[in-house]
Parts: C-alpha cells; structure tokens; sequence
C-alpha cells in the first residue's frame, strides 16, 4: 500500500490470528516499510524487529489465539511492542523516521494468519488510547474475546503483595494467581507489611498511572470487604488487636449512609414478616399518628393522643363513636341532624 511521505512517529494497530502451520522456508510476516520490518521466526516462532538493518530477537512467542498488537515507533527515542495492551518488548531507534519509499506492507513472507482492525496513526499514542483499541468492540470480535474484555475491564482485587510494586505488576503471595500478575485500572491490592511508605493492613489501587493508598477505610467498604480473608492470615494484623475492631467499625460507618437513606425514604417490600408493628410519625409525643399491629393490641389505631380504631385479639371492633362486635352494632343516637351530612350516610336520631 503506498504512503505518501516518511514519518518521525508512527503507531499501528492490529488484530491477528496464525493458523499454527509453519513453512521452513519463509518467515511470517506482521508489516514491514523499507527499513522497518515484524516478522515471526519459522525456527524459533520469536518475534523479530528489524529497524535499519539491525535486527532483534524478541521473547514474544507466536501462538493461535486472536491477539492485539500495537507497534510503536518514535524517532530517536523507541520501538515499543505491545500484546492484548501490555507492553511486551521496547527497541531502541536511531536518527531516522519510518521510510515509506516502499509504501507499507501487511503480513509478508508466508503469514498463515488472519488480520483485522488494521490501523494506522501518525502518531504516537498513549496507553490508555492503546487499551481503548483493544477493548474497542467491532463485528468481527470473537465471543470469548468479548468475554475477556469484560472481565479484564471490571475492577477487582487482586490479593496480598509483601514487596512495593514499581509498575503495574504486583508481586502477590496470597490471591487467586500467585506471581506476577499485571494490574488493570481500578484493580487493588492488600499490603501484608510495612515497608516502603505502603503500612500494613492498608489497601492500594492502581490508576492506571500509580497505585494510590485507599484510605480512609470508610470511603472504600467494598475494597476492604474483599480482603478480610487475608487480612486475618497476616501475622503483623494478628498482633494489633485493635485493628480489626477499628477496621469494622469504619465499614459499618460506611454503610450508615444506605441505613440512613432507607430511614427518610420511602421504601417497595415485596414481602415483609414482621413479630411486632408499630407506625409512629413522630416517636418524641404521643400526640401524633400511631398505629400498632401485634399479638398485645391485635390493630390499634391512634391520633392526637385519642384512640379511634381497634380490632382487638377477640376480634371486636372498636370505631370511635360506635361500637361493633359480631351479632350486633352500638351506636350513638344524634339529637339533632348532622352537619354536611351525605347521601348515603345511616345515622340515628332522638325526638323526631
């Protein structure tokens, strides 16, 4: 494909899967220009970066799954690599831009692979722009890509690291995978010791840029729910015995906002079993709206300090003004007719 001028900065992005077939005679090519060329070895399956002649063996080895590349060049400065947006492998460029006297070539050799997404930046792009390649999500994303995206994506914790990361790979000794493990945005660690400005106890967020103390507890509840397992395994912890108290207590501050808003607000139950109910608009007087529905005063209803509805353990009726029970109904006779009086009202009168 021909290009229109060189270029002092370049990045280049890629989907691409190889279909495992290996020909000894040719190498299989990822692009070239006329003095930069990536390629994959046909005897070591290693990644191979020419730029100007000089050419490098990286450790990356070639394999079937469907993987992201970003390459990026910078003149006088790098050549970086990078696989699924992790950087995999940094070379040294000398004092000259990307030729593209040759235009540029995709694949080359006998490639036995298949590419998609193939993009082409005069510039060079950041890592967050080069993680944003990679989860961007097109047609032609595999499911279980999908899946990986998604995953990797959600923040989470990682587990306990007893040496002070420098970069985004955390050292974890306790977790679901031990080792080294690369940090995404917004994954977090627990610190089982004290050393290098981290205390123990404490947990640590990476940015994207740096790991960032989570403190204090009581804004990140979540974070230190997830790691109370550990925290109970990490010797220096056992032996301050206020530490889990405090910590507690601060997760239960924590939770007091969502206590608080259920208090003021109204709230849907779907199903609610309760021993004892009691509605009370202001519980400092009994002057207000009370109500209570339980085994003592079966329905009671109050208001202004005066009883005026009861259905009682018996089951009689109680209306302020009459009375009910079950073969007979007691109410006052007026003297005189009723004010504002509806149609339809029954009522009873003396002296008519």
């Amino acid at each position: 494909m021909p290009i229109a001028g060189n270029r002092n900065e370049l990045t280049i992005s890629l989907w691409r899967q190889w279909d495992g077939v290996v020909e000894a005679d040719a190498y299989r090519g990822v692009f070239a220009t006329a003095n930069i060329k990536a390629y994959f070895d046909q005897t070591t399956d290693f990644l191979t970066i020419e730029l100007a002649e000089v050419k490098t063996v990286t450790d990356i080895k070639d394999d079937q799954e469907q993987a992201h590349w970003c390459f990026l060049f910078s003149k006088n400065s790098f050549f970086k690599v990078y696989k699924n947006a992790e950087l995999k492998a940094e070379v040294t460029a000398g004092n000259y831009p990307v030729d593209f006297s040759e235009g540029f070539t995709l694949g080359g050799g006998r490639t036995h692979a298949t590419f998609d997404e193939v993009r082409m930046y005069k510039a060079v792009v950041t890592e967050s722009e080069i993680r944003g390649l990679y989860r961007l999500v097109t047609k032609g994303t595999q499911v279980q890509q999908l899946k990986n995206i998604v995953t990797e994506a959600t923040p989470k914790y990682l587990g306990v690291v007893e040496t002070v990361p420098d970069t985004k790979t955390a050292i974890i000794t306790k977790g679901e995978r031990l080792g080294a493990v690369d940090a995404n945005s917004g994954d977090w660690v627990l610190s089982g010791r004290t050393i290098g400005g981290w205390k123990v106890g404490v947990c640590y967020k990476w940015s994207g840029a740096q790991w960032l103390n989570l403190e204090p507890e009581v804004n990140y509840a979540k974070e230190y729910q997830s790691c109370l397992v550990h925290m109970f395994q990490i010797e220096e912890l056992k032996q301050q015995t206020g530490h889990f108290g405090a910590l507690f207590a601060k997760v239960l501050v924590a939770q007091k906002a969502m206590i608080d808003e259920l208090l003021v607000n109204q709230a849907f139950i779907k199903n609610l079993v309760v021993q004892k109910l009691k509605i009370d608009t202001d519980d400092t007087t009994n002057q207000d709206f009370e109500a209570w529905f339980d085994e003592l005063n079966g329905l009671k209803i109050r208001n202004k300090g005066e009883e005026i509805f009861k259905i009682d353990t018996n089951g009689d009726i109680y209306i302020k003004g009459a009375t009910v029970t079950a073969n007979k109904l007691i109410a006052p006779t007026l003297t005189e007719d009723p004010q504002n009086a509806v149609f339809g009202e029954i009522w009873f009168r003396k002296g008519i």
